[in-house]
């Protein structure tokens, strides 16, 4: 990595935001320069993301992501030569205002990949995340799962792909980048959210919106106050400050998306596509804008590929819309509605033509088919529990695993009920005295997710559509706001509300971002003194002499089982694939073809048998010689002898040693 490469991502990133600052200007009307600079974020990464989608099958990440800044600057130019309509003047307590929020939620996203990925609380992020943008970066694209190479892989990639072309361009490891990117993408899904509020409400209320949906969640420090007088203070400062990341997952800091980067930055980076895919149909409707339309197909087709989930629900929920608002004008409702469906038909043909779930859905085999979508008749009236983000000595029931909450009770309400009660209580006063209030597209969209995420489960994936129900919290929180607002400016009683419960929350929020701010250091200090990494010279000669698609038998004692969250399992293994992205036959989890592999690795690590290691396609095989086996270390020795294990790299330490495998 250079100072001119990094440098030349830094102007790429300019030109793209600087396209969608003059998008949020022209296209949707944004009025002040700060929220034009938000909003344009988010269709900046709309701009580099989409051409992204197909590039990298013809030239590398980084050269792709060059060309996709070439696409943006023509844009640019050719809108700059339009007049924009004069910006409105930001007060200098606006900027700083945000100029802070974008500082803490940038270090509370650091802070908690260090402690998820670094620290192994959640070891998917790490190889899963990682070794994908590695992969990609390297050529790996369309995307073959890298852990059963046999297989293309059937996920949503267009976070990685982005990733990938930055990683490649500036020449970085992607284990030194991608908690930057992570952290990016969380700042990101906030500018983005201040910029489509900007066009309703005041700046005060859209920083205050943005912040709020960033950082919702579960009210579990209400059961840590209880804690507190059972405990003491002391004590539970004690356990806060010896183990940060229990405070971290137990939702003192609210959990929702502000702990999603951890557990899966690709739920809070389809909310980006989702945010100006609401405010562009919105924008369309009221001024019968073709280039909002034109803006609302491009949204849907990156959330096609961002999160395949929310591209059923967004349109949905917006469909509902379009119908309550002109209830008796059938015409225009009908004409609104039969074009933002061949925005989505478009969005879902167009996705078939690149990586991701939808196109595995229709044209190769893929785990869609076998996750068990069904009515949840037994469950109706609950919904998933959000204490699988959450665990620590105030959250009883966290330690129960996944399952279902009734929504009524003292668990759901503390366990994001409140959410929901002031959602439908919302939507209701919408419905019947406000249809055309602002906030109905974001309440409708918001009630469909919940919906969904009541009346069906998916059997085999219970996170998936629990992180449907999360992305329509997080919706509904803009929603609220733009509803308050309205209120606020209509009587005496609703601004001293809104006052009041401002003061209540404000603390709360700052409090949460400035701990983690503080938490960081000390988790970073504690973590990376306990976790192995793969060797820089072991992890160069990966990445210069091995292609990608080379797969990989990592031997690191007599017998290895991994399995996705387990964090014992053995730290080079996952760094391999982080760093490199190598294709290791291992199988992934428990969806996908894991059978097809797991056993047969396991059984490759633990005699070297050639049949398995010829099965399995290995072509290297990397080692520990002071954890081999007696029966392992023999084997080694008789594949050397008769030339089946050839010595490519041995490092100084001699603890690393790597065999190219054939005969």
């Amino acid at each position: 990595m250079t100072w001119l490469s990094v440098a030349v991502l830094g102007f790429s990133l300019v030109i793209a935001c600087g396209l969608g600052y003059r998008v949020a200007a022209f296209v949707l009307g944004v009025p002040s320069r700060l929220s034009r600079a938000g909003l344009g974020v988010g269709l900046g990464i709309l701009g580099l993301g989409i051409p992204m989608l197909w590039l990298p099958r013809i030239f590398s990440a980084g050269g792709a992501l060059l060309v996709a800044v070439g696409v943006c600057a023509c844009g640019l130019v050719g809108l700059s030569r339009q007049r924009a309509p004069m910006p409105e003047r930001d007060s200098w307590r606006t900027i700083v205002g945000a100029i802070v929020v974008g500082v803490l939620v940038y270090v509370s996203a650091l802070a908690f990949w260090t402690e998820a990925t670094v620290g192994r609380a959640d070891v998917g992020s790490l190889y899963l995340h990682s070794a994908l943008v590695s992969g990609i970066s390297r050529g790996n694209f369309p995307v073959v799962n890298p852990f059963e190479p046999d297989y293309h892989l059937q996920y949503r990639v267009a976070m990685h792909t982005l990733a990938a072309g930055m990683v490649d361009l500036v020449g970085a490891h992607t284990r030194d980048v991608m908690p930057h990117l992570v952290a990016g993408i969380a700042v990101t899904l906030v500018a983005t959210m201040y910029g489509a509020l900007r066009t309703t409400v005041n700046a005060a209320w859209a920083l205050a919106g943005a912040v709020v949906a960033y950082s919702w969640g579960p009210l579990y420090w209400v059961l840590m106050i209880g804690s507190i007088r059972e405990r003491g203070l002391g004590e539970v400062l004690g356990v806060v400050m010896s183990a940060p990341e229990t405070l971290a997952w137990s939702g003192l800091f609210l959990g929702g998306p502000f702990t999603m980067p951890t557990h899966n930055p690709t739920a809070i980076f389809g909310l980006i596509p989702a945010v100006i895919l609401i405010i562009s149909v919105q924008r369309a409707i009221d001024t019968k804008s073709t280039g909002a339309w034109i803006l609302a197909a491009s949204a849907a087709i990156y959330l096609a590929v961002s999160n395949e989930y929310l591209m059923f629900v967004v349109p949905a929920g917006l469909g509902a819309w379009i119908w309550m608002r002109r209830p008796f004008l059938v015409s225009v409702a009908a004409r609104n509605s039969m074009i933002l469906i061949a925005c989505a038909i478009c969005a879902l043909l167009i996705a078939q033509t690149t990586s991701g779930v939808l196109n595995g859905a229709f044209t190769r085999d893929s785990d869609l088919g076998r996750l068990g979508l069904a009515i949840n008749a037994k469950q109706l009236g609950q919904l998933p529990s959000w204490g699988f983000n959450s665990r620590g000595p105030w959250v009883e029931w966290a330690n129960t695993g996944w399952h279902d909450t009734p929504i009524v009770g003292t668990e759901f309400l503390i366990d994001g009920g409140l959410v929901l009660w002031l959602l439908l209580a919302t939507a209701i006063w919408v419905v019947v005295r406000q249809i055309n209030s602002a906030s109905a597209p974001w309440l409708m969209v918001a009630i469909t997710s919940v919906a969904v995420s009541v009346l069906f489960r998916l059997e085999d994936a219970a996170p998936n559509l629990n992180r449907v129900a999360h992305a329509g919290f997080t919706l509904a929180i803009p929603a609220l706001s733009i509803f308050a607002f309205e209120s606020q400016s209509r009587g005496h009683w609703s601004r001293r509300f809104t006052k009041v419960v401002a003061t209540a929350i404000a603390p709360i929020l700052m409090g949460a971002f400035v701990l983690t701010a503080i938490a960081w250091p000390r988790m970073v200090a504690q973590v990376e003194s306990d976790v192995g990494r793969l060797e820089a010279g072991a992890r160069d000669f990966l990445l210069a002499h091995l292609e990608v698609q080379d797969r990989l038998l990592v031997v690191h004692g007599a017998h290895t089982t991994i399995e996705l969250f387990d964090r014992r399992a053995p730290a080079i293994t996952l760094d391999i694939s982080a760093e490199t992205g190598q294709f290791i036959p291992y199988g992934y989890h428990s969806l996908s073809h894991v059978n097809d592999y797991r056993y047969q690795y396991e059984h490759a690590q633990h005699d070297l048998n050639d049949s398995d290691l010829m099965a399995l396609g290995i072509s290297y095989v990397f080692l520990n010689p002071d954890k081999l086996s007696s029966l392992q270390s023999s084997e080694v020795d008789r594949k050397r002898a008769d030339g089946r294990f050839r010595l490519v790299y041995r490092s100084p330490s001699s603890a690393t040693v790597i065999y190219r495998f054939g005969s």
